[in-house]
C-alpha cells in the first residue's frame, strides 16, 4: 500500500516500530500512515483512554485475519471513532470465523 500511495504522488509515513505509530496516531499533523497490523499492539498497550479523534481512517488489508476476536474488539475500544475498513480476497467458511458486528461487507 506504501507504493501505492508513492505512485498516487502522496507523501507516506510508514510506522516502523509501534512506539512511532503511537506517535503519529497522537501527532496533530495530516498524514497517510502505513504499517504492519501487528504495531497496532503498540497503540492498544500505550493509549490509556480511547483517542477520541474522528480524523483517521484505518484500511486493513487480509482482514480475514485480524477482524474478528479481541484484537479487533480492543483495537475499536482504543480508536472508538476511527473509520475502519477490512478487506480480503480470501474466503471462510462462516462458521470458521464470525466479524466483528461493525464489521461491512463489501
Amino acid at each position: 500500500m506504501t507504493k501505492t500511495f508513492i505512485k498516487c504522488g502522496k507523501y507516506v509515513e510508514y510506522a516502523t516500530t509501534g512506539q512511532r505509530l503511537v506517535e503519529l496516531v497522537e501527532s496533530k499533523k495530516d498524514a497517510i500512515v502505513t504499517t504492519d497490523i501487528d504495531k497496532f499492539e503498540a497503540v492498544i498497550k500505550k493509549i490509556k483512554k480511547p483517542f477520541e479523534s474522528h480524523d483517521i481512517f484505518v484500511l486493513i488489508d487480509e482482514g480475514h485475519r485480524t477482524q474478528y476476536g479481541s484484537f479487533s474488539i480492543q483495537m475499536q475500544k482504543t480508536l472508538p471513532n476511527v473509520c475502519f475498513r477490512a478487506m480480503t480476497g480470501t474466503p471462510l467458511l462462516k462458521k470458521e470465523k464470525k466479524p466483528h458486528p461493525n464489521s461491512v461487507a463489501l
